[in-house]
């Protein structure tokens, strides 16, 4: 794929309903999920053009994901990389 086609692919899905996506200039989203596995992918570009990979995985065997808690942590970590890269 080249560029413009993986950010319109990443862009279809936000991947968290509480990121505010206008501390940014583009914010793309790639993610999964199986039983005890959680991957969530950001791709962001700041207002000034740098790009930030912002990625996180949760897996537990031996127990489901807490999709709540890895959503929030995510949220989190997007809202805090966005700030320092102002």
């Amino acid at each position: 794929l080249r560029g413009r086609e993986a950010s319109a692919i990443m862009a279809v899905n936000p991947g968290l309903t509480k990121v505010d996506a206008s501390k940014w200039a583009y914010l793309g989203y790639k993610g999964g999920s199986e039983p005890g596995v959680m991957n969530m992918t950001f791709l962001a570009v700041a207002h000034d053009g740098r790009r930030f990979a912002i990625t996180g995985s949760w897996n537990d065997s031996n127990r489901p994901v807490d999709e709540a808690r890895m959503a929030m942590l995510m949220s989190r970590l997007v809202a805090l990389t966005a700030d320092k890269a102002r």
